[in-house]
């Protein structure tokens, strides 16, 4: 028979003899109990709490729900078995804690009521306390939300996202189940966000970071499918990204000029569009889904227009005139991309070359050595080198950003602080365009990018571990070497 820890068995006997919600009226040793009572708050007030402790035994013994009330012994009781808990490395000893901490919670509900509410702060403590099962976990925090529902407490939602997940990717629940917990998480958030005055932010961040969780499961883990399908994430990118069809324009009537600025102004709309449709691929859609679809369309739609504007230019230009930039352009437009990367490597070192030229070329470059070579350093060489060309450009600055933000699993796991640190040093690119040219498509872009990205910040408790603190100086390593401002997630 597995043995009982003497604390809690002298307790049992002490509910055994006055109830278990026996209160101080109950009991004939009930004035000895309120002036025991009375002296250990004191010491709780004071946050002394290994005194209040002696005192907190007797008077929970002889009462242990107090004047009827005030569920202050169960509550008291709780917060001085946290503080034993953290202090204590007896694995022994913590294992007692824990259990007492549990079983408080149980009788408060015995005793009180507010099952919905007591669960939930339960669940919290089955967390970051008492190192309970994932299992335990997952079915104490259910039980409160579907009490509490939008009433649940922001301590809740990351706790139940954890049980989640982690029986997720056991095996234990269903995608079914998973989805629809998911979706009650996102619910009770949203609610709260918007009709609460106090605690929005924490409604918030509690979403941001069970949202975190999700998506280690999102595309399948260890073996289990894929929590989200194409529908999803057609759901995501419709809410960060709108699409403003583009209208085709007659090219043949336009000056070289006007033909090269419709080309600069469809660029950024061209390449976010890619973006866009290289996540969702990503993800699983194809042209069988109606967005996909539209989107592809509408890229097609562009890059043909882009395509009709290049040819009118490239007939107004004579060969004999032609020059490594113009070149560059022509094997680009045929796709034959090293013969292009050849022109416009010499376009950029030609003295007779305009810097405007100079800067597209290097830019086209860092496009293609990033995009289709995956080769982040030199691709941002090249972005480096079209600023210098065209200091007050924000394109290349937005680039370099995208290769910062995409570097999570250069730089570390994928996941976690050494990760997340290099959205620090993508922000701030994003940034520097956006004051580079404000009304701009790239800054338009650059924007929406900092909205998406901002929540993947370390958070705070990430600094906090590592000694780090808000506004100090930090030089993100790996291939980056850049240096930056520590911020949090908010």
């Amino acid at each position: 028979m597995k043995r009982v820890p003497l604390i809690l068995l002298a307790f049992f006997i002490g509910s055994l003899v006055y109830g278990q919600c026996g209160k101080f009226a109950d009991s004939p040793e009930g004035d000895e109990g309120l002036k025991y009572h009375t002296l250990y708050r004191d010491y709780i007030r004071n946050d002394n709490l290994e005194e209040a402790f002696p005192l907190w035994q007797k008077a929970y013994k002889i009462a242990p729900a107090a004047d009827g009330k005030r569920a202050s012994h169960f509550t008291d009781g709780i917060k001085i078995y946290k503080h034993f808990l953290e202090q204590e490395e007896d694995d022994a000893k913590r294992t007692e804690y824990a259990e007492m901490i549990l079983r408080l919670y149980d009788e408060r509900i015995e005793c009180y009521d507010k099952e919905g509410y007591v669960l939930g702060r339960k669940a919290s403590a089955m967390l970051y306390y008492t190192e309970s099962s994932s299992k335990d976990l997952f079915e104490t925090a259910k039980k409160s939300v579907e009490l509490q529902n939008l009433k649940t407490e922001y301590i809740v939602l990351y706790p139940y996202a954890t049980a989640v997940v982690a029986l997720y990717k056991e095996g234990e629940i269903s995608p079914e189940d998973a989805r629809e917990a998911y979706k009650k998480i996102n619910e009770i958030a949203d609610h709260n966000i918007v009709e609460q005055t106090k605690y929005h932010e924490k409604y918030k961040d509690a979403k941001e970071s069970a949202n975190q969780l999700f998506e280690e499961i999102a595309q399948g883990a260890n073996g289990q499918p894929a929590l989200f399908d194409c529908t999803y994430f057609v759901e995501q990118e419709k809410a960060d990204y709108q699409l403003v069809p583009y209208t085709s324009q007659d090219v043949n009537s336009l000056s070289n000029d006007a033909l090269n600025a419709i080309i600069d102004d469809m660029k950024p709309g061209i390449e976010e569009l890619e973006s866009v449709l290289g996540r969702l691929k990503g993800n699983g859609c194809d042209e069988s889904n109606a967005y996909y679809k539209e989107l592809w369309t509408e890229l097609k739609t562009r890059r043909t227009q882009v395509v009709l504007c290049e040819k009118k230019i490239k007939q107004t230009i004579s060969i004999a005139n032609r020059t490594e930039y113009d070149w560059g352009m022509v094997e680009l437009r045929a796709k034959n991309f090293d013969k292009a990367m050849t022109h416009f490597e010499k376009a950029i070192v030609d003295a007779a070359e305009s810097n405007e030229n100079k800067a597209d070329a290097a830019h086209r470059m860092a496009i293609y050595y990033y995009g289709t070579k995956g080769q982040k350093s030199k691709a941002r060489g090249y972005a480096r080198k079209a600023i210098g060309f065209r200091p007050n450009w924000a394109a290349p600055y937005v680039l370099i950003g995208e290769m910062y933000a995409s570097s999570g699993k250069d730089c570390g796991k994928g996941t976690g602080f050494e990760s997340q640190r290099t959205v620090w040093v993508a922000i701030d690119k994003w940034r520097k365009g956006i004051s580079l040219e404000p009304n701009s498509e790239s800054a338009k872009r650059a924007q929406k990018l900092i909205n998406k990205y901002t929540q993947y910040m370390p958070t705070q408790e990430d600094c906090f571990m590592r000694s780090l603190k808000k506004g100090q100086s930090y030089t993100v390593g790996c291939w980056i070497n850049e240096t930056t401002t520590i911020r949090y997630v908010k």
